[in-house]
């Protein structure tokens, strides 16, 4: 099959969290609203798997160290720079933090659970270059608002090294964002801050194999397959910059 059942994921849940319930863990906080379209619990019976859910249990803890164990970094030195925090002690809401400190080389951020076909949600802030990798080859770029009216690849919401955004819908350095992404075969709509800016963008035949960054399998010592038909992970950047991530939910797609 090329995407994770939803029974499998509730299935590492309850091995992952022995003796603990999901309401357990998190009924501390009450429902947290998503965005516009429901709160948590409304939108996981929708068919939403959170990958990242804001209520995390765990402050300041290497991300490495999740109870839930759905993301790895790639490299061994992730510990460093990856925790579950929270910007102010008083916030209900937790961050999935990539901290780099003076002269540190972050790196990237790996799920657990590959996807084919999927529908996925991402709210972050960033001022610096970063990406979010669909099955782990075909990144949406993150970045600083553009600052020509030209836009390029490497402008927030551009596939790298494909296509441009079709507009600039960047909000400010310091603000939330959101990415709402779908990918289907090899066509890749995006949606940023709510609007779109990727409308079923069709990635080249030369691109699907290698990938349009530093993709998985790029790098000696990924152990990632060659294979653009096969499922892939959700890998966020983490190499060159500072990002802050929350609420980061997938939804995979069964064509009938």
């Amino acid at each position: 099959m090329k995407s994770i059942a939803l029974a499998t994921f509730f299935l590492i849940l309850m091995i992952a969290i022995p003796g603990h319930s999901q309401e357990t863990r998190y009924q501390q906080f009450g429902p947290l609203f998503d965005g516009e379209q429901g709160t948590h619990e409304e939108l996981i019976m929708k068919g939403w798997i959170y990958l990242f859910d804001a209520r995390m249990p765990s402050e300041n803890q290497a991300v490495n160290g999740d109870p839930l164990g759905l993301w790895r970094g790639r490299r061994a030195d992730a510990n460093n720079c990856w925790i579950v925090g929270k910007e102010h002690k008083e916030d209900q809401e937790r961050m999935l933090m990539n901290i780099l400190r003076e002269g540190m080389h972050g790196t990237d951020l790996i799920s657990n659970l590959e996807f084919w076909d999927f529908d996925l949600h991402v709210e972050f802030r960033s001022a610096e270059n970063s990406g979010i990798y669909l099955r782990g080859r075909y990144e949406v770029q993150i970045d600083k608002a553009p600052s020509e009216t030209e836009l390029k690849y490497g402008d927030i919401g551009g596939i790298y090294a494909v296509n441009p955004p079709a507009s600039n819908e960047a909000k400010g350095p310091n603000d939330w964002q959101t990415f709402d992404i779908s990918i289907r075969g090899y066509k890749i709509t995006v949606y940023l801050n709510g609007v779109m800016v990727q409308d079923q963008l069709l990635i080249p035949e030369g691109k699907r194999r290698i990938g349009t960054g530093t993709e998985l399998g790029c790098w000696p010592g990924d152990g990632f397959h060659n294979d653009p038909s096969l499922a892939g992970p959700i890998l966020i950047q983490g190499n060159h910059g500072q990002i802050d991530l929350k609420n980061i939910r997938i939804r995979t797609f069964h064509e009938e």
